[in-house]
Formats: structure tokens, sequence, C-alpha cells
């Protein structure tokens, strides 16, 4: 699979076609479709426009809150896949975008927040991941708009516990590097950041299924 999304098309014959749909739960029915477009023959083509235009949709309105940050004179970093599907996609779409996942700095975190909920994004309880629901020292709640169209993430450190022991918010800003989108300019972590961030994400949760964009995100910037 990551020699394929890198660009070297080999042999996947040996891939079974029931890999299909678990594998498009984890990582978005389009990149699915890209990766193993032998074993796609029976994937409705309208199924993927949709999921495309979903992705696009995600990502755009990730990116109008990055313009609207910096209208604000606030400056974020983007995390996650609003930063990798435009460093390491040909396609950016092809990324399962469900957030948008915003480092911001602990002294512009309030002021932010309340340019944001200004803009009309308020804080949404987000779907308990664990027994003790939702339990994070390095993000906060999920902000949304009423109709539930956006939502952002907000990072006040890299990564959770104990990630900020050795990589701070200071010094992800500190090497962080501007990138034009089409859409507007954007700040995303270095090469090396990205990478530990990619690492952190995955083993975080334990490696499960739910880490398989982290871990391709990974194996592309690596190639």
């Amino acid at each position: 699979l990551a020699g394929s999304l890198a660009g070297r098309h080999g042999d996947n014959s040996e891939i079974s076609s029931d890999i299909l749909a678990p594998l498009a739960d984890l990582i978005g029915l389009p990149l699915t479709v890209h990766l193993l477009p032998d074993l796609a023959s029976g994937v409705a083509t309208g199924d993927v426009v949709q999921s495309r235009l979903f992705n696009k949709f995600r990502r755009a309105d990730g990116l109008r809150w990055v313009r609207h940050a910096d209208e604000g004179g606030i400056r974020v970093i983007c995390l996650k896949g609003l930063a990798t599907a435009h460093l390491y996609y040909d396609e950016a779409d092809l990324r399962t975008m469900s957030d948008a996942d915003l480092l911001v700095s602990a002294a512009d975190r309030d002021r932010l927040v309340a340019h944001f909920q200004a803009a009309g994004l308020e804080f949404h309880p987000a779907e308990a991941r664990s027994p003790w629901g939702h339990i994070s020292d390095a993000s906060m709640l999920p902000l949304t708009d009423s109709e539930g169209a956006s939502n952002v993430d907000l990072h006040t450190q890299p990564d959770a516990w104990p990630l900020h022991l050795g990589l701070s918010t200071a010094e992800v800003f500190a090497a962080a590097r501007s990138m034009d989108t089409g859409a507007g300019t954007i700040w995303v972590p270095s090469t090396t950041h990205m990478l530990l961030l990619c690492a952190t994400h995955a083993a975080r949760d334990l490696l499960g299924p739910s880490t398989a964009k982290s871990i391709i995100d990974a194996a592309l910037l690596l190639q």
C-alpha cells in the first residue's frame, strides 16, 4: 500500500477485495480506490465523488478558519490532515478529513477562542473515546458551528503528555514553515516535527486501526 501511494504501483494481486470496505472505513474511500484501483471496479463512482467532495469541504472549511485566525492577527500551525493533505498528497482531497487541527500558543489561546466564538463557533461535547470521557492535556473540546458543518480542534501542545516534555509548542512555532495551498498560505510543522507527530499520534492510540491515516502520512513523508 505504501509503495502504491508513493507512486510505485507494484503487484497488489495478493490483496483480497475483502479489504476494500474495512480499509475505506480507516483511510477513506477515495484513497482506498486510489491505492487499489484493480480491486475497486465494483465501487460506485458516485460514492467516491461524494467522499472526495466531503474531504474537500472539510479541508476548505479548515482553511477558512485558518484565514480567520490570521485576520485576527493570530498565528496558528496546521496539524495532522490539514497539513499533510497539502504537504504529501498529489491530490489533497484524497486525504480523509474529519476536523481542522490547529496549534495555537498559550498566550494567544483565549484571544483565538473569543475570536472564533464571535464568528459563530461554540464548544461542543466531544464523543467519548474512553469510559472517562474526553480527557486531554493537549487540546480543547471541539469548536463547532450551530449546524455542525465546521469542526475545529484547538491544540495548545503538539500532542498529549509526555510529548511536550521533549517538543514544546514554542519549538514547533520556531521551526514551522509556510506553504501556499491555493486557497491561502498556511503554516505547517517542520519535516522532523511532522514525522515525530505522526509517530506520537499513532503510538498514543496504541498503533490501532484508527492510526492508519497517521501511518500513511508518515510513509509518504519518508518517501
